[in-house]
């Protein structure tokens, strides 16, 4: 008698252990499902915050485009990169102060629209195809004012120009008093900032 009851009791033992197994079971099935859901929901969420970052760097990089376009097209600005045009045969020790006054706003400009490219404030090569033919020929006016100007300070006096001049040359874009750029490029180097805001950019000087 007394092994019947103990091999019920192992029975049922045997049964409650079977049954907790398989609870385990489909409780770890419904934990596993809502990992999963879970997960999903982060990659979402990940994905929500990104289109809203993209969103808010497109927003950033096309006000500065206009903030710079409106800072290289002042009036004193477009003056200056006038004037140098004319000291290009011009020896630098016949340089008047008039002369090196809008040499030194040009290069600082230069050097200014540089530097937020390379911080990547500015859609990629923005400065190089909207300006290069422009910043090219400023750089080989004032190159001989920049070196002296580094031999009286330091060697990195507008070396940020002298940087962007040199992509620029790199790219083939002008040379020759010709225009290289290619067309079918421009809307997708652009492609951070919305480009229907951007129609009829001024070429620059």
């Amino acid at each position: 008698m007394q092994s019947q009851w103990a091999s019920a009791v192992q029975a049922i033992a045997s049964l409650a252990a079977v049954a907790n197994l398989i609870f385990l079971f489909y409780q770890l099935r419904i934990m596993r499902g809502q990992l999963s859901m879970a997960q999903q929901n982060i990659l979402a969420q990940q994905r929500e915050l990104s289109k809203q970052t993209m969103a808010s760097m497109r927003s950033a990089q096309g006000a500065n485009v206009f903030a710079m376009m409106n800072y290289l097209e002042e009036p004193r600005h477009l003056e200056a990169r006038a004037q140098i045009q004319d000291l290009k045969d011009k020896p630098l020790s016949e340089w008047t102060r008039e002369d090196r006054a809008a040499a030194d706003l040009a290069a600082r400009m230069w050097e200014q629209a540089a530097a937020l490219q390379k911080m990547q404030l500015l859609p990629t090569r923005f400065i190089h195809y909207q300006y290069g033919g422009a910043v090219v020929r400023a750089w080989n006016v004032l190159a001989p004012y920049i070196e002296e100007l580094r031999e009286k300070s330091d060697r990195a006096q507008r070396a940020t120009f002298e940087e962007l001049a040199a992509e620029v040359r790199e790219s083939g874009w002008f040379g020759d008093d010709k225009d290289r750029r290619p067309l079918d490029t421009y809307p997708s180097m652009l492609a951070d900032v919305a480009t229907d805001e951007l129609s009829s950019p001024p070429r620059g000087i």
